[in-house]
């Protein structure tokens, strides 16, 4: 066994889930090889309520004023609210698109961003308003 599969299981029995399975909890795109680091779907949701909070604030810690694909794919209430454009129909697999409804005409229309749903939904922490507030000083 290589030197970093070792340190990935040692890490796995330390902390109770992987790197690699964080890494798809907060963004599932940016996996490559095309293999889930779960056993099934059960297994992904499981760790998901399980290690919910860390890995949002692990995620937040890097990118405040978003959240990682599994937030979007198992807690959102509701999708993102459309700003600008025609109405659409809102179909159920916006929460594989980070709250974004699937439209063909993506280029026509304007959705809040997360930063403006979070906040219409009182879902900003502290640490996250402030890191905002100071961006937009910037």
């Amino acid at each position: 066994m290589g030197t970093r599969k070792r340190l990935e299981k040692r890490e796995h029995i330390e902390s109770g889930i992987t790197a690699k399975q964080v890494q798809y909890l907060r963004d599932r795109d940016l996996m490559t090889g095309g293999k889930i680091p779960f056993d099934n779907n059960d297994h992904l949701i499981e760790m998901w309520r399980k290690y919910r909070d860390r890995v949002i604030a692990e995620h937040t810690a890097d990118r405040p004023g978003t959240r990682p694909w599994a937030f979007w794919r198992y807690d959102a209430e509701e999708p993102r609210r459309l700003q600008s454009g025609d109405e659409i129909e809102i179909e159920g697999n916006w929460r594989h698109q980070y709250g974004w409804p699937a439209a063909g005409r993506i280029a026509e229309i304007k959705f809040e961003t997360q930063a403006q749903y979070l906040d219409r939904l009182e879902l900003l922490s502290v640490d996250e308003r402030k890191a905002l507030e100071t961006a937009e000083r910037g």
